[in-house]
């Protein structure tokens, strides 16, 4: 599958338009945005992901998110009459929050997918009886703690 920069640009910049028009420049979510260009390949990955393990398809998805968003916001900073933002602080802003939307985006299939683990979980109780669930208790429960810890 052929990621089309052109295209990804073109479509989150029209998306932004529409989002701007529908709730206004100060209530407009580049979240919301982002969400409604990826968001039907998403649901078919995120599908895939829990029937086959298809991460190729996520990771296209990812890609050309990541590359509609970084060209969105160079082009509003560069377009900025006023911009006092130097090319460092330009490039570590692409390349960092380039990089966390690739990461958040390519791990969310994974999250939303709670599927397969909802399984796990019935079949360890099954297995193991309480301390199955109580291993999955904890599995579960170091998410929120590596969330504070990371932000």
């Amino acid at each position: 599958m052929k990621v089309n920069g052109k295209h990804a640009v073109w479509r989150i910049e029209n998306l932004w338009k529409d989002e701007v028009a529908r709730v206004g420049a100060r209530k407009a979510s580049v979240v919301s945005t982002l969400f409604k260009m990826i968001r039907d390949r998403f649901l078919i990955a995120m599908t895939l992901c829990i029937l086959f393990n298809t991460l190729s398809i996520v990771r296209s998805v990812t890609i050309r998110a990541r590359g509609g968003l970084l060209s969105l916001s160079c082009q509003k900073i560069l377009h900025r009459q006023n911009s006092n933002i130097s090319v460092g602080e330009l490039v570590t802003l692409c390349a960092n929050d380039g990089q966390r939307v690739y990461d958040a985006l390519r791990m969310s299939v994974h999250i939303f997918g709670g599927l397969p683990p909802i399984i796990g979980a019935v079949y360890s109780v099954y297995l193991l009886g309480p301390w199955g669930l109580f291993g999955y208790v904890i599995f579960f429960g170091f998410f929120p703690i590596q969330v504070c810890y990371n932000t």
